[in-house]
């Protein structure tokens, strides 16, 4: 079976989509939750992202978020992704001017679309 060069992987490594690093407003919440919040990308793949906000998720949680990824990512033109994801990692802020940190894998996403199309 043919995979891409990235996804081939030494013996007993796990393989992980290129990350492009980025920052980039990101709008999220919690499936479980009530109103969007406001965040900060980090770094984006096309299997995650890593963003910062001052509003704590938990992990294991699923979230619902929409950015606008830069089109090396994505194979495409640029445009608004909107999809659902879990939390996998939160770290604390590594300084007093930055906020909390949070990994998302992301389960499914749409292309050119926002929570308004739906």
């Amino acid at each position: 079976m043919w995979k891409p060069r990235w996804w081939r992987q030494a013996k007993g490594s796990v393989a992980r989509a290129p990350r492009v690093k980025v920052e980039l407003p990101l709008h999220f919440r919690q499936t479980d939750g009530f109103g969007w919040h406001m965040g900060r990308t980090q770094n984006v793949s096309r299997t995650g992202v890593l963003f910062e906000s001052e509003r704590a998720v938990e992990v294991g949680k699923t979230v619902e978020m929409f950015f606008a990824p830069p089109a090396e990512v994505w194979g495409g033109t640029p445009g608004t992704i909107y999809g659902r994801g879990k939390i996998v990692r939160t770290s604390p802020p590594i300084s007093s001017t930055r906020q909390p940190t949070a990994a998302a894998k992301i389960l499914n996403y749409y292309p050119g679309r926002t929570p308004q199309d739906w």
